[in-house]
């Protein structure tokens, strides 16, 4: 019954159909990602918006993202969201970025929906151009942790350009880790898309973002680029296993030749508001991190508030009182800070659900391959850092987790 209620339903709700359904759910984000600068009826309007298209198309096909694991995780994170407000040590702070949560969960059902994607590849590579253009305008680059790199070639680069929203340029960290995510799928698709126009689109994006992930000297993120192409040759073939198996036994060796806090030192390299030692500053940071998560296990002490939650309850000492340190610089310890252990668990579910699709699809398409490895670049380089604790960025890497799911559709074969 409830399936013949849905097929009328569907006869007559255009939002049934995945592109303007898409189209319908972008159109409310502006008003939940700047809910500061827009004015105060966007707000509502957009919830309300999204609610009612969710839930026709919900009606008309009776999932949002083709997978129960995600559309459970998709939707305990968004039931988890009004304990984490209200819970809140700051609501001032904690509401707009709950918002641009939402705005996040929404892209990543609107564009998991599009299954016509994966075989419309080249928009994947268009946006990396565009997000690569965007961190080379407004990104602080020229640091020395490269020394094969001439920094008189960053006079030669433009710079110095932020977004009307914050008034900061981008991390170089945040940057190479963003880069390397869009770095991947253009990899595989140089390697593997089916048509030639394809390839040659995606060798040009591929090296135009390895140079900008070269020129952030973003070591974390360059790491996290390896690990990503690890992965993808070892789901492309098994026969690689064995060569990365003995690559990680060297490293292994050389950190214990050398002692792991050297490695890691020299990995993470020097942080300005980290300290001298990047390593037992991250250290003192997940530490606290630990704590919040053990005083906050249900709700987390609030969107955006570890910093000041940290300063406030438990005092760093390693890195000084005036130091701006923003996140836990991983996103595990992050996410259990700031939203408590059951929005983690329910994160870890989504991650190891597009892992497993992803794995499954890697065989047949490309483009799957190549976000297979971004998901595990995205995962390694959330060990060091926390790109998503940007909400503009958090938005980008929704969009990716729901071009995943799209990607990893078992609905049919994808060609790129």
């Amino acid at each position: 019954m409830m399936a013949s209620l849905r097929r009328q339903l569907n006869s007559y709700n255009p939002l049934g159909e995945a592109p303007l359904f898409g189209l319908a759910a972008v159109l409310f984000l502006p008003g939940l990602l700047f809910s500061r600068l827009m004015p105060a009826w966007s707000t509502p309007l957009a919830l309300a918006g999204l609610a009612l298209i969710f839930g026709l198309r919900w009606l008309a096909v009776g999932r949002l993202t083709g997978s129960r694991m995600a559309d459970g995780a998709l939707l305990g994170l968004l039931l988890l969201l009004p304990l984490n407000l209200l819970n809140s040590l700051d609501d001032g702070v904690t509401r707009p970025l709950a918002l641009a949560f939402v705005a996040g969960l929404a892209l990543c059902g609107a564009v998991a929906a599009q299954t016509w994607l994966p075989r419309q590849s080249w928009l994947l590579l268009l946006a990396g151009l565009g997000v690569g253009v965007i961190l080379l305008l407004g990104t602080r680059l020229g640091s020395n942790k490269l020394p094969f790199i001439d920094r008189e070639i960053y006079s030669l680069l433009p710079g110095g350009y932020h977004a009307f929203w914050d008034r900061d340029s981008f991390n170089p960290n945040l940057a190479g880790g963003l880069a390397a995510l869009f770095l991947l799928p253009a990899v595989a698709l140089a390697l593997k898309a089916e048509q030639w126009p394809v390839r040659d689109a995606a060798k040009i994006t591929a090296i135009a973002l390895a140079l900008l992930l070269l020129l952030t000297q973003s070591r974390g993120a360059l790491l996290a680029s390896g690990v990503g192409l690890a992965v993808m040759s070892v789901a492309r073939s098994r026969r690689w296993l064995v060569g990365w198996l003995l690559l990680a036994a060297l490293v292994a060796g050389l950190a214990l030749w050398l002692g792991p806090a050297v490695l890691f030192d020299n990995l993470l390299g020097r942080s300005q508001p980290l300290a001298d030692s990047s390593l037992r500053a991250r250290l003192e940071l997940w530490q606290r991190a630990l704590v919040l998560a053990g005083a906050f296990p249900l709700t987390g002490v609030g969107l955006g508030l570890f910093e000041a939650a940290v300063k406030l309850l438990a005092p760093t000492e390693l890195i000084s009182a005036g130091a701006a340190f923003g996140h836990a610089h991983n996103i595990y310890l992050q996410l259990a800070a700031e939203m408590g252990l059951p929005a983690l668990i329910l994160h870890l579910a989504l991650f190891a659900t597009l892992a497993g699709r992803l794995a499954r699809a890697a065989g047949q398409s490309a483009l799957a391959l190549g976000l297979l490895g971004s998901l595990a670049a995205f995962l390694t380089h959330g060990l060091f850092d926390a790109i998503i604790a940007s909400p503009q960025v958090a938005l980008i890497v929704w969009g990716l987790f729901g071009a995943m799911l799209a990607a990893s559709e078992p609905a049919g074969p994808i060609n790129n």
